[in-house]
């Protein structure tokens, strides 16, 4: 629940109160009333502008309605006072016990906790990475995957219906360089010597996992064939093979996509023809001239006759052209032709992540897309800056014609894939980053990501020692949530309250504003008031988390920890559907729980808590869970969950068309004799998805379903209505973990095993 919310309707019922009392005239529109925070938390804990907005329609003075309104909210049981300040502002502070029951709010939503409605559904297309397909992912194009994998999180997370869309060039004379460079390292796996690669090809050595594939798919087929021959099919299946390479690395920070679009599709699909005629059809198509570029001197400067499109109609500063000179299409119709397309599929806002040297990209696009939609859809740009990586406190710079790359993978294995999104994350998405490696590994608290992690690695602390104090207490998310946090009533517990139940009106503002980095903003305030509170309780033992003498208490404090545990360690990541329980261990980077936390400074025995190359950084976590909850109650789709620093892979043989990389192996349970355990894989509302769910895991993973029958529990839970639970059994316990393993090994469901 978003508590801001909550009392913006509260407001409003109380003004319609007063219009039902004749106190104010009908028809009034409360869209502009909000709920907030003070510029000052000496105001108030919320702030109302109801009487500012309202007063000159109602016929009164700001002032006079607000001691309207703060006459009617002091009769509420809820407010605890309530005064007009200003110009008829109107501040108000909540009971205590209003704060505190956010926290079982919380608990209850898990990582659905700040899902919002705002978005109402509404279609959006957010198009970013982008990259074309000559090569793996580099470090210098992380930031916009991760400004725009966030922000499409983050407009999902509110409600709208997101498709994440990655649109690339393969119809331009790169592929062809591509496909050339490939034939070289094609005959180089064939055992012919090259010699050094010809200036103007693509030198790295990522090109030779490309010419091998292909040695390995064609054998000796197009050797001492002519170009014409072979340039075509090997253009296709280097940027095939490109397009895999990319998709992988980009799963390793949990980017991925529902779309792929391609230009050389646009333009033999007969797109660009078909746009070009709908203009002419509105006479928006004209043959004439245009002056010379504003700004600059042009002393060879003809004017010529060019094919121009009207985009002065609809805003834009001059006239575009959409042929040049030579009656060819100008550079920027495909693109045009794709957002068309995008139209077609009914998209009426599409969102472009792109770097800032696409400044105008904007300017040209938004006309055509006001013209081709009947100016029914728009365009939104988010430009973002560069980023200058140092490595050893050197910058470097990246060329894949030089073959001089950081690639993403080899980041991610440094420096982790959380890392990796926070740090990208930092700054505003326009502002130049300087990424360091060193700095980003330090394990200080004046690297945001320590801070944070280490924030997640005390609460794992608290649910532990917890445990070990009261072997009998449940400290599951479930358990937690039916705590009497009454008694949570100190100064320092409500702020640390009043910063959680900010969360949503973080999302919704970071979702309407496209400031993805508001998120890490949040998290790190958040981190600083735990620390801050942790603090505290060295001075002040009724604030510690466990206070051996008062049982009583002691479940309310941990409520903090298990709610820093349950519901904030992804943020705003895409929480996967699948992931049953909500308990799920992060497997990146590594957080151990030191023996003793102590302050910032960092004892010796957390020196993991931040160690990229653990082995198996799920394994040490998951040692931390504690007792399994009740599943998320949400519908869900067969996909893979975002990925963490590093699971454990093999290496496997790839098909014909695939460049070898390593993937997950999921390793085939022993078929077991039947037993008394199920295996839970989700719950849900609906009846029938139970059945389309288990019918898509038995297609995906025929060995670990194939001998199991399909169980269905329905549950009444009191207050949350009736959920169907799907299981999968009978079988022995072993047989169950197996499988629990295995799919957890292929990213794929949660799962937790259960007794007959």
């Amino acid at each position: 629940m978003n508590i801001f919310n909550y009392y913006r309707d509260k407001n409003v019922q109380l003004l319609e109160e007063m219009v039902a009392n004749g106190e104010l005239p009908a028809g009034l529109d409360y869209s502009r009333v909000k709920v907030e925070p003070p510029r000052e938390a000496a105001h108030g804990d919320m702030a109302t502008n109801a009487a500012m907005v309202l007063a000159k329609p109602a016929g009164k003075n700001p002032r006079q309605l607000g001691d309207l309104l703060v006459a009617k909210m002091k009769k509420l049981p809820e407010i605890r006072e309530a005064s007009v300040a200003g110009p008829g502002f109107v501040n108000f502070r909540l009971v205590n016990t209003e704060w505190s029951s956010v926290l079982i709010d919380i608990l209850s939503a898990g990582v659905h906790y700040g899902d919002s409605k705002m978005g109402k559904g509404e279609k959006v297309n957010v198009e970013y990475v982008s990259v074309n397909p000559t090569g793996p992912m580099h470090a210098g194009h992380v930031r916009g995957a991760v400004i725009g994998d966030t922000l499409a999180n983050l407009l999902e997370k509110s409600g709208f219906d997101v498709t994440r869309e990655y649109y690339f060039n393969d119809a331009g004379t790169q592929v062809d360089v591509l496909a050339r460079t490939a034939y070289l390292r094609y005959r180089e796996a064939l055992s012919e010597n090259i010699g050094e690669v010809p200036e103007g090809l693509y030198p790295g050595d990522y090109m030779k996992d490309v010419g091998q594939a292909l040695a390995k798919r064609d054998g000796k087929k197009w050797l001492g064939k002519d170009e014409k021959e072979w340039l075509v099919p090997i253009r296709d299946f280097s940027v095939r093979t490109m397009m895999d390479m990319i998709k992988q690395d980009l799963a390793l920070i949990g980017i991925t996509h529902e779309v792929f679009s391609n230009e050389r599709e646009v333009v033999e699909g007969g797109t660009l023809d078909k746009v070009f005629k709908i203009l002419q059809d509105m006479d928006l198509i004209y043959t004439g001239t245009l002056p010379p570029p504003k700004g600059k001197e042009m002393e060879d400067w003809e004017p010529a006759e060019l094919t121009l499109f009207r985009s002065s109609k609809f805003g834009d500063s001059s006239d575009r052209p959409l042929k040049k000179r030579d009656g060819t299409w100008a550079y920027i119709m495909p693109d045009i032709a794709y957002h068309f397309d995008k139209i077609q599929r009914g998209y009426k806002w599409m969102i472009n992540v792109l770097g800032k040297d696409h400044g105008n990209y904007l300017d040209k696009m938004r006309p055509a897309v006001a013209a081709l939609s009947g100016g029914k859809a728009r365009i939104d740009v988010m430009f973002c800056g560069m980023v200058k990586i140092l490595k050893d406190g050197v910058p470097v710079k990246f060329s894949k014609r030089s073959g001089n790359i950081i690639t993403l993978r080899e980041m991610i294995e440094e420096v982790g894939a959380d890392a990796t999104r926070f740090f990208m994350l930092s700054r505003t998405p326009d502002s130049e980053l300087e990424f360091d490696f060193a700095k980003v590994v330090e394990q200080t608290k004046d690297n945001p990501v320590f801070y944070v992690q280490y924030a997640h690695a005390r609460c794992c602390s608290v649910l532990r020692n917890a445990k070990e104090l009261w072997p009998d207490t449940d400290v599951s998310a479930a358990a937690l949530a039916k705590t009497d946090v009454k008694r949570l009533n100190s100064e320092e517990e409500l702020k640390l309250v009043r910063m959680m139940a900010g969360w949503p009106r973080y999302v919704e503002s970071a979702a309407e504003a496209h400031e993805p980095h508001r998120v890490t903003i949040y998290l790190h305030d958040l981190a600083s008031e735990f620390h801050a509170f942790w603090n505290k309780g060295s001075d002040d033992t009724t604030l510690r988390f466990l206070i051996e003498q008062d049982k009583e208490l002691s479940p309310a404090l941990v409520v903090f920890a298990g709610i820093l545990w349950y519901a904030y360690p992804r943020g705003a990541e895409k929480y996967s559907d699948m992931d049953v329980p909500v308990v799920k261990a992060d497997t990146s980077p590594v957080k151990t729980v030191p023996a003793d936390p102590g302050g910032m400074e960092v004892p010796h025995q957390d020196s993991t808590v931040f160690d990229p190359l653990q082995k198996n950084p799920a394994a040490e976590i998951e040692k931390l869970l504690p007792a399994q909850e009740e599943p998320i109650n949400k519908d869900v789709d067969i996909k893979p969950a975002k990925p963490g620093l590093k699971s454990p892979t093999k290496d496997v043989k790839s098909s014909p068309d695939k460049v070898e990389v390593p993937k997950v192996v999921v390793a085939k349970p022993a078929i077991a004799a039947s037993g008394d355990v199920y295996v839970q894989l989700g719950s849900y509302h609906d009846m029938s998805a139970v059945k389309r769910d288990w019918e898509k895991l038995k297609k995906k993973f025929p060995d670990l379903f194939g001998t199991l029958d399909m169980k269905i529990e329905k549950v009444d839970l009191a207050g949350k209505g009736t959920y169907y639970r799907l299981q999968a059994g009978t079988t022995t316990a072993d047989h169950a973990k197996e499988i629990c393993a295995a799919l957890k090994a292929a990213h794929s469901v949660g799962c937790i095993v259960v007794r007959k």
